[in-house]
C-alpha cells in the first residue's frame, strides 16, 4: 500500500471517529489496525457500556450498487433499515447507525421478495463482505459525497 493510500485511510478513520463522537460515542482510532495482525477494526466506539469495533471501507465511487439498493428499498418501503436474510446470514444496512445496532428486526428472504430480484448480485456480495470485517462488528461504507452506510452481519 502506498503512502498516499495510508494517508487517505487514516484521514477517513479520523472522520469516522469524529462522526461517532458527534453521535455521543466515546470513540478512538485504532493505530496500525490494518498493518499488524491482532488489531481488528479501524475505530473502537463505546456507548452505554457496549463497545463496537468498526471496519471502514472508503472508496471514491465503488459502492454505487449498495447505495442504489438502499435508496430503492427506502423509496419503496419507507423503512430506515434494510434487513435481509441471504445464504444463512442476516444483514442489516442503514445510514442510521442506531437502527443497525438494534438486535431486532424483521428479516426478509431475498429470493422471495420481488423488489430485490434485480439486486441479486449485490446481495451475493454481502455474503463475501464478511471477510472485510476482520473481527469487527460493523462495516462502515463511505463513497465520496455520500453519507455513511453501516452494515452489520448477524449470523
Amino acid at each position: 500500500m502506498g503512502k498516499s493510500q495510508r494517508i487517505k485511510g487514516r484521514s477517513q478513520e479520523y472522520l469516522l471517529r469524529n462522526y461517532l463522537r458527534d453521535l455521543m460515542f466515546v470513540s478512538e482510532r485504532i493505530p496500525l489496525s490494518g498493518a499488524i495482525k491482532g488489531y481488528p477494526g479501524d475505530v473502537k466506539a463505546t456507548k452505554a457500556g457496549v463497545t463496537y469495533l468498526f471496519e471502514l471501507k472508503s472508496r471514491k465511487d465503488a459502492f454505487k450498487s449498495l447505495y442504489a439498493l438502499y435508496t430503492e428499498h427506502y423509496n419503496n418501503t419507507d423503512e430506515g433499515v434494510l434487513c435481509v436474510f441471504i445464504d444463512g446470514i442476516s444483514v442489516k444496512l442503514s445510514p442510521v447507525l442506531d437502527e443497525v445496532l438494534l438486535e431486532s428486526g424483521i428479516f426478509t428472504t431475498v429470493t422471495r421478495h420481488p423488489l430485490y430480484a434485480k439486486h441479486k448480485r449485490t446481495f451475493k456480495r454481502f455474503v463475501t463482505m464478511h471477510k472485510w470485517l476482520k473481527g469487527a462488528d460493523i462495516l462502515a461504507i463511505k463513497n465520496d459525497r455520500q453519507p455513511y452506510l453501516f452494515m452489520r452481519l448477524m449470523s
